[in-house]
């Protein structure tokens, strides 16, 4: 399985959830394969809207289209800049096999954590 990256650039309120994030993925690559401006999220973990102006952002060696929402969850609301890269737009997956993230288990979280603080 092919695994594409998801930059957060900024998140103001509440910390975004596995869900949420995923949410904002498949969005965002909805509203870039229509090539519209802005797309509402609505789905069991959040809803919001999420928009672009298909402006390109390079961070250190991560690059993509800048996309900026706001989402409302059972946890509160927030509001996220990301970036995608533009290769995850060409790949059709109707299957959701192209998922932004693995699940980690603890023991994984704890050394890369570890490794990061060192």
């Amino acid at each position: 399985m092919t695994i594409w990256q998801f930059t957060c650039l900024m998140v103001s309120g509440v910390p975004l959830t596995s869900e949420v994030r995923e949410a904002l993925y498949q969005a965002a690559k909805r509203i870039a394969r229509k090539s519209e401006s802005w797309g509402r999220i609505q789905d069991e973990s959040c809803e919001g809207r999420v928009q672009t102006d298909y402006s390109h952002v390079l961070l250190a060696s991560a690059s993509g289209i800048k996309f900026t929402a706001e989402v409302d969850s059972e946890r509160g609301s927030t509001k996220a800049a990301f970036i995608i890269p533009e290769e995850v737009f060409a790949i059709e997956d109707d299957d959701g096999t192209n998922a932004v993230w693995e699940p980690m288990d603890q023991q994984h979280t704890t050394v890369a954590e570890s490794a990061w603080l060192n």
